[in-house]
């Protein structure tokens, strides 16, 4: 009769060993997940980012391009698609807040998923509609 207590009482301690054991490999599974979700969600936030700052910047080439065909007839706003982005361009000129007389505001917002970028381009255009880049620089939006 002693024998088969002894066995049970073996028995019982098997339970609460596995039990641990079990819960500390549940916790490092999560852990490990987890770590890779946020490595891999802030890789493709910086990705986005540099794609709406390459479609930003493709809308002020745009922009730019536009302005030197024909610099006084032009749309005060347009969207420009950049492959899986989209700029959306603004145009004014000879106001103080463009720059002022002789000079033309290009700024566009590039936008990709939910990451957006905005670049602004100060030009100057002469008599003779010669543009001339004076600055290009990111603003905050």
């Amino acid at each position: 009769m002693k024998h088969n207590q002894v066995i049970l009482i073996k028995g019982i301690a098997a339970l609460p060993t596995l039990l641990v054991l079990g819960g500390v490999i549940v916790n490092i599974v999560i852990v490990l997940t987890t770590g890779v979700y946020l490595l891999g969600t802030s890789g493709l936030g910086a990705k986005l980012s540099s794609e709406a700052l390459a479609a930003a910047y493709a809308g002020v080439q745009d922009g730019l391009i536009r302005l030197a065909r024909d610099n006084n007839t032009f749309p005060a706003s347009y969207q420009f698609p950049v492959s899986t982005a989209s700029a959306n361009v603004q145009m004014c000129g000879e106001l103080p807040e463009c720059g002022g007389a002789g000079k033309r505001k290009v700024s566009a917002v590039g936008t990709a998923l939910t990451r957006s970028r905005k670049l602004e381009a100060i030009v100057s255009v002469s008599m003779f509609g010669e543009v001339k880049l004076e600055s290009l620089k990111e603003v905050p939006l």
